[in-house]
């Protein structure tokens, strides 16, 4: 027989602690939720100059997004939205997003904030800056849509709520089907309802919601908009089906007709929370969507039907002893149920386990982790107890009540857990980081000293300067005394830096501005040389993409000339170049105190002389022939970065720095805007200090031949 209860005050008291299990779980989940969609690449990319504000902004994310509205904005560096010219266009899987955009005069920094809808259904925002011209103080961020993710995520716990009342009153109905208790089915029908009228009020307010982001619009043009976006067709979908489950209900329809009904009602809406899920997005997405369904639904009916059963039963505990039988066959036949449940549901969740988390330590290092490994043990611990517990409660025909109203706590906080789960970014392997700008490194020679110079991080506020002093035979300077200069809104200011060994050392407040530095190098006994001088924007931006530009364009080139300028820090190499495609060069080289030497190069084969002497012919040494253009800056570079927009000889040209890692050199580049050749360079070594500027290019008047050597002299 079944024990009774003394009162039913402690049904309540269970199910006002699980409520309380609920908003507790509700308002303690983690405020700094990882984004789903991601900003993978933007044009103009973040942190970087551009001469012009482009014709349209272009967005690529990680995965298919809606914008709704005003989803994507831009801010002048006066706080002024720049207004677009036209409507937004995507690209046909709808991962890039087109903001065409009004001309703009303003010159500074800008700002760009974009909140999307990702393929799971999830709101994503961000915001990052670029810069045309110069850099400068940009506006401050446009406030982020805060309420509307605290809405999309009690709205997602609801929707769980409700088809966890479903899944469970389902569950409990096909186990009690056959009973002759007329109450114990309003209950069941009584919780099937609440389930649907739960999802129903989840979807209106979710959609709700999204028609306020829709814009300014009329309300029949927002109502449009929401409809067509793919994350209001899920949520139509939800109403509708949760608006069919209540009709079904109040339908003259046989019992096992609702029951048919009500189950295909939930299992569809099994199937559209898993396509505005995690498992649109996993690997092999179908088979992911189709388990992660399964999941929703055994997981919600198991956990559903642990917390509805206590209710339900609450209609026979004060009944007629055949009220309390057929409560007890209720229970034999859920206990079953469980068992054939639990383990398709742990095992479908071992799979959600296995593609969302990528390594067993991000179990303890994710909050992803931390709560799908959380729920998964709360399941365990609801259903081994009962499966250890089953033999001995067969054989005395009794049922421990208090046993069965504990397993709804964990079934609860199993419940709490699911729904956070669905706020939380997978843990899945990281996409590859994009590149940022994190720091510079410059170099630039002081008389005959090489300075280099470190930034870090190169942004606004508190900066970290260190440099390195080399003697042109490459020892490092550790005896002198270093002072950089720089001009702040209190006037000139110097900084001593402070000698480390060989590196010197000093932090400076720096703001989004340009910076003009000036390295003096002072050693005992010896005269000051020239400072070291170098302009530094902060923030910084990123430039390896634009350097890989870079060597396309000078690679497609057919000739060009060059002119160089070396020096160590005393007498000054300068040298001439010709090139032409694809295996000729011609050098003019000017040394004080010697005779010019010429240099021809075919090919295979190698010209020489010096002065007025005859040439000579050579082998070209190596195993490859000669070849031109091979400009490869990018494969070797670090720390690329993009240092402002100047005028070289009446033509704009990004200035950029980079260290060649294979060398350990560093170069400044000046790179026309128009057609990204380059107009000038600096490279600087230890005890190598060159400079150079190309022109000519494309010149077909640049004419490579061989020239007349001893052998066809002697031969005339």
């Amino acid at each position: 027989m079944m024990t009774r209860p003394n009162p039913p005050s402690r049904v309540r008291l269970f199910l006002g602690l699980a409520l309380l299990i609920v908003s507790i779980g509700i308002f303690a989940l983690p405020r700094e939720v990882s984004a789903h969609a991601e900003l993978v690449s933007a044009d103009p990319p973040p942190d970087t100059i551009v001469e012009h504000l482009p014709s349209a902004l272009v967005l690529t994310f990680s995965e298919p997004v809606d914008v709704l509205g005003d989803g994507i904005v831009i801010l002048a560096p006066s706080g002024r939205i720049v207004q677009p010219n036209g409507a937004l266009r995507f690209d046909d899987d709808r991962t890039t997003v087109v903001l065409p955009l009004s001309s703009h005069d303003e010159l500074g920094t800008y700002r760009v904030r974009y909140s999307v809808i990702g393929l799971d259904g999830h709101l994503v925002t961000g915001s990052y800056t670029f810069s045309v011209g110069y850099p400068s103080r940009p506006a401050d961020a446009l406030p982020a849509i805060g309420a509307l993710t605290l809405l999309q995520a009690l709205t997602r716990f609801l929707q769980l709520l409700g088809l966890a009342a479903l899944g469970g009153g389902l569950l409990l109905g096909v186990t009690a089907r056959g009973t002759a208790a007329a109450g114990l089915s309003r209950s069941i029908r009584r919780s099937c309802s609440v389930g649907a009228l739960f999802v129903a009020t989840a979807s209106l307010v979710m959609l709700a919601a999204l028609v306020i982001l829709a814009g300014d619009g009329s309300l029949a043009q927002n109502i449009r908009v929401v409809a067509l976006s793919r994350s209001g067709i899920l949520w139509f979908a939800n109403l509708a089906l949760a608006l069919g489950l209540l009709a079904t209900s109040a339908l003259p329809v046989p019992p096992r007709g609702k029951q048919l009904g009500w189950a295909i009602g939930a299992g569809a809406l099994a199937l559209v929370r898993a396509l505005e899920g995690h498992a649109v997005t996993a690997p092999l997405a179908p088979l992911s969507i189709a388990i992660a369904a399964f999941h929703t639904a055994t997981g919600t009916a198991l956990l559903g039907s642990s917390i509805l059963l206590p209710v339900v039963l609450r209609t026979t505990l004060h009944g007629s002893d055949r009220a309390l039988a057929v409560g007890t066959r209720l229970l034999r036949r859920w206990l079953v149920a469980v068992l054939l449940i639990s383990e398709p549901a742990l095992l479908s969740g071992a799979y959600v386990l296995w593609v969302n988390v990528h390594s067993p330590t991000a179990l303890g290092t994710t909050w992803y982790g931390r709560l799908l490994f959380g729920k998964l043990l709360l399941l365990a611990i609801l259903t081994v107890p009962l499966l250890l517990s089953l033999p001995r409660w067969f054989r005395s025909r009794t049922l421990p009540l208090s046993a069965l109203r504990l397993a709804g706590l964990p079934a609860s906080l199993a419940l709490v857990l699911a729904g956070s789960l669905s706020l939380l970014a997978p843990a899945r392997a990281p996409a590859p980081a994009r590149t940022d700008a994190t720091g510079l490194q410059l170099a630039q020679n002081a008389g005959s000293y090489l300075v280099a110079l470190t930034i870090s991080p190169a942004r606004p506020g508190l900066n970290r300067i260190a440099a390195t002093v080399s003697a042109p035979s490459g020892q490092p300077i550790d005896d002198a005394e270093v002072t950089v200069a720089l001009q702040t809104a209190e006037g000139p200011q110097l900084v001593r830096l402070e000698r480390r060994s060989a590196t010197y050392h000093a932090s400076l407040a720096l703001s989004a501005d340009t910076w003009d530095l000036s390295v003096y190098v002072t050693r005992p006994g010896e005269d000051a040389p020239p400072p070291a001088r170098f302009v530094v924007p902060i923030p910084v931006p990123d430039g390896l993409a634009l350097l890989r530009a870079v060597d396309s364009a000078m690679n497609a080139l057919q000739t060009v000339e060059e002119r160089t300028r070396l020096t160590s820090g005393g007498p000054v190499v300068e040298t001439i170049v010709q090139y032409r495609a694809p295996d000729r060069a011609a050098y003019t080289v000017t040394t004080p105190g010697r005779p010019t030497r010429e240099t021809i190069i075919i090919d295979r084969t190698r010209y020489d002389r010096a002065g007025m002497e005859s040439w000579t012919e050579q082998p070209w040494p190596g195993s490859q022939p000669f070849r031109w253009p091979s400009y490869r800056y990018a494969d070797t570079a670090e720390e690329v970065r993009i240092l402002g927009i100047e005028t070289i000889d009446g033509t704009p040209c990004y200035q950029l720095s980079f260290r060649d890692a294979a060398t350990n050199t560093f170069f400044r580049l000046w790179v026309s805007v128009t057609d990204l050749r380059i107009r000038r360079y600096e490279m600087m070594a230890t005890g190598h200090y060159m400079t150079g500027e190309f022109a000519r290019f494309d010149d077909p008047t640049i004419v490579i031949t061989p020239p007349p050597t001893r052998s066809d002299t002697a031969l005339r």
